[in-house]
């Protein structure tokens, strides 16, 4: 149910968020009857292919406006609901979804609220650790051209998985982890639409940002497109205890 359809939409991390997707499904984390949960899925990155590999999504963000656009580009994929909440708050009910894959922000990792949510699903799980993301070194040379202050955006980037191989091992989980990448192609006008969105969110005017984001997608971009890469660690369990965790 992925694929080719996804193609021009999940601008921000190309075939990487695509191709993740597809492995979760053929591993079995994901199933295209699930009502799975994207938790904290920003403007819908991995919301994207997997409105177009499940029955039911339910998105989740703290940004109204991020949910917004996250609705905008799933149409077209399964029935998405749209949850406006700050996950690292979020009191999940137990086994609510099928499955769940959390994909927040590095400014605001919070492994005690992963731990929590785990308990939303009743069969798999996912977190996805980007490793490489070009944008945000665009979008922080944008800001900078601008005056504004991109200190936020040279923060570290998600911690190392590894220590999930061994909270999970204690829970009797099988976990599988994978990477993924892509190269992303992001049409001069997409492009400059986002970086001036974000700019205005993050204090910038939106006179100053929009004059001066025509010489800055002029000056980056490459045949019409702003190109850049996407890595990332995808990292997956399912529910199953072991004999000895059930007691």
């Amino acid at each position: 149910m992925t694929g080719e359809s996804d193609a021009g939409i999940d601008w921000e991390y190309g075939r990487a968020a695509s191709d993740a997707v597809e492995w979760l499904l053929k591993e079995g984390f994901l199933k295209e009857d699930d009502c799975s949960m994207n938790v904290a899925c920003g403007r819908g990155g991995f919301a994207v292919p997997m409105s177009r590999a499940v029955r039911v999504l339910v998105c989740m963000d703290s940004s109204r406006d991020s949910l917004d656009i996250t609705g905008q580009r799933c149409a077209g994929g399964c029935r998405t609901e749209l949850f406006q909440q700050d996950w690292r708050s979020y009191v999940p009910a137990r086994g609510r979804y099928d499955s769940c894959v959390m994909s927040p922000s590095y400014l605001c990792f919070n492994m005690e609220a992963i731990r929590r949510i785990e308990t939303v699903s009743k069969r798999g799980c996912a977190v996805v650790f980007p490793l490489e993301f070009d944008y945000r070194r665009l979008r922080k040379g944008f800001l900078q051209s601008l005056g504004v202050d991109a200190g936020f955006l040279s923060m570290p980037e998600f911690p190392d998985p590894r220590p999930f191989a061994v909270w999970l091992s204690e829970k009797g989980r099988n976990m599988e982890t994978r990477r993924f990448q892509s190269t992303v192609e992001c049409p001069d006008e997409v492009f400059r639409t986002a970086i001036v969105r974000d700019s205005v969110l993050h204090g910038a005017d939106e006179a100053a940002a929009a004059s001066m984001a025509d010489r800055y997608v002029s000056k980056v971009s490459r045949g019409g497109a702003v190109k850049y890469k996407f890595s990332a660690n995808v990292v997956a369990w399912n529910m199953v205890r072991s004999s000895s965790d059930r007691g």
